[in-house]
């Protein structure tokens, strides 16, 4: 089995955009009159894009230094 690489590379963050405006274009319309393979389509591309996002944030969450504010001078 290969291993998927968790990257998220420029391509898909231009599709994950695009995706997001055929949702906003679908979800404009009348429910009748709806493309639902697109809102399917598009909707689990974004999961799997979210999911990459989410992976990828946990895997650098310990390598970034905590931010915080302190009170005082």
């Amino acid at each position: 089995m290969e291993h998927e690489r968790q990257d998220i590379t420029p391509r898909q963050v231009r599709q994950g955009v695009a995706d997001i405006e055929a949702l906003a274009v679908e979800v404009e319309r009348p429910e009748e009159k709806r493309n639902w393979k697109t809102v399917l389509d598009c909707g689990q591309r974004l999961l799997d894009l979210a999911g990459k996002a989410t992976d990828l944030g946990a895997k650098l969450g310990p390598h970034v230094p905590t931010v915080g504010c302190r009170g005082g001078t």
